[in-house]
């Protein structure tokens, strides 16, 4: 499906199935120009930091990512790639976020419900003691610490902007 095409659904009012867009990254594009990374993220992050412009592997595309999303779009439970932070901003609408603490028996419950063929049919916060909902309305930002499980509900359409970053503040929760 085309951007195109995704944006006239977004706006149609007879949608006969839910889409969500989580991957758009845009760092390199001229949108990149109208959205800021926090300032907490450049002060901290290794790639943005760090990574050599004559380094073998290219720069990680993981800065900047605009989520399109509509009404009751979910994300299911995950861990973010490398166990990085993440930052989400809600430019309208709001995402409901549902936040586990990357404790050693989380951890393993959620690797073993991964592993399960029919993990899809359960709902991984009734595996933990505790799971901790956070609601982010529109101008509010979120930042979720390296290695927490979390799943994302979109209870009215959306648009918001997040981005990964891997830092010296929680290495051992990291790659």
């Amino acid at each position: 499906m085309k951007l195109k095409e995704f944006v006239d659904y977004y706006y149609s009012t007879n949608r006969k199935r839910v889409l969500n867009v989580i991957n758009l990254e845009f760092s390199d594009t001229r949108m990149s120009s109208f959205v800021e990374s926090p300032e907490i993220v450049k002060k901290l992050s290794w790639v943005g930091n760090h990574w050599p412009d004559d380094a073998l592997l290219a720069k990680p595309k993981v800065n900047k990512y605009c989520l399109i999303c509509v009404k009751d779009s979910y994300t299911d439970f995950h861990i973010d790639s490398g166990g990085a932070s993440a930052w989400y901003h809600v430019l309208k609408g709001e995402k409901i976020f549902y936040l586990i603490r990357p404790a050693s028996a989380n951890l393993s419950l959620y690797e073993r419900w991964r592993s399960a063929a029919n993990h899809y049919e359960m709902f991984f916060a009734d595996q933990v003691d505790k799971c901790y909902k956070c609601t982010v309305k529109q101008g509010q930002t979120l930042f979720i610490p390296s290695g927490w499980i979390y799943a994302t509900l979109t209870p009215v359409d959306c648009l918001a902007f997040s981005g990964h970053f891997l830092h010296s503040l929680s290495v051992e929760m990291q790659m």
